[in-house]
């Protein structure tokens, strides 16, 4: 660039910078990482239910949003029951897609803010309407609780391959998502690896 700098980390720490972290950064932060974790589950079932490679399920995934991630994984278990008819697998998969919806909205809505000390300030304008100024307490305890909702609702899509029968097990943790046949792991995917 002619007139500004480029990015180039600075290589100071956190600390350095200002000091510990209050609850309301840390809180705003779980969001982001809660929802990290959900849109990554996401991706791993499209990966799972398509039967593709690693590297191919990530090629066609690494494009989509979230609420595409949702919409493809919809599809793709409509496939699944119309070859095994259950009424309330169906029901609780839509209930568990209504979740994740839920969460993204609740993510939205806590990130794409403004923040003046602990209020929520949201300013949207659409069509007849004109400006709308939404205003909301938004305490630590609070972000916390939309944080744990979000981890919530990765927890239950994660598990629709067992409620679909395509797996029996599941055991995850920060670093992997496994999924087993019996004693047979059927498929193993790594967070934050490219392949």
């Amino acid at each position: 660039m002619k007139h500004f700098a480029d990015f180039s980390p600075s290589h100071l720490s956190f600390k350095d910078r200002i000091g510990p972290p209050t609850e309301f950064e840390a809180a705003i932060g779980n969001i982001a990482l809660g929802f990290s974790y959900l849109d990554d589950t996401a991706r791993n079932l499209l990966l799972l239910l398509t039967r593709t490679s690693r590297k191919t399920g990530l090629t066609l995934a690494a494009p989509l949003s979230f609420k595409q991630k949702l919409e493809i994984l919809e599809a793709l278990i409509a496939n699944e029951l119309v070859e095994r008819p259950n009424t309330e697998v169906k029901e609780v998969a839509g209930e568990i897609f209504q979740l994740c919806r839920c969460a993204e909205d609740l993510r939205n809505t806590y990130l794409h803010s403004s923040y003046a000390g602990i209020v929520r300030v949201k300013y949207s304008a659409r069509g007849k309407q004109g400006l709308k100024v939404a205003k909301e307490p938004a305490d630590s305890d609070l972000l916390m609780d939309v944080a744990d909702f979000i981890v919530y609702a990765a927890m239950q899509i994660e598990g629709l391959p067992i409620l679909l029968g395509l797996a029996t097990s599941h055991v995850g943790g920060p670093e992997y998502s496994a999924y087993f046949d019996g004693e047979k792991e059927i498929a193993r995917f790594l967070f934050g690896e490219s392949e």
